[in-house]
């Protein structure tokens, strides 16, 4: 029965991230999880540890601190963050906007 249960268990996820400046100010008055309770320390930085379950919802989080927000561990979130940031930065280098483009239109 024990090892049934061990098999059914919720994989838990450290994560890790560095707050900086802004980053740092906003995520201590808004914490990214409820067991978040590191203050940010006198150089202004913040180091948050929580553990999650899943880190599916948490990117966009993440994302929206910009520059000033670093995932230090899973490795894999942060892969897929830089993922996601090169994708804005090359979309915002590469495209340009049109005049004769509407927000939702596909016709050019």
């Amino acid at each position: 029965m024990r090892e049934q249960t061990e098999s059914l268990a919720v994989p838990k996820i450290a994560l890790r991230i560095r707050f900086r400046g802004s980053g740092a100010r906003n995520s201590a008055e808004r914490k990214i999880n409820v067991m978040q309770t590191e203050p940010p320390d006198p150089g202004g930085s913040l180091d948050a540890s929580v553990t999650l379950t899943s880190t599916k919802k948490i990117k966009g989080d993440i994302l929206s601190f910009g520059t000033a927000a670093d995932v230090i561990a899973p490795e894999s979130l942060r892969t897929k963050v830089a993922q996601e940031l090169q994708q804005g930065t090359t979309h915002y280098t590469t495209d340009s906007p049109s005049s004769n483009k509407k927000a939702g239109s596909t016709k050019q």
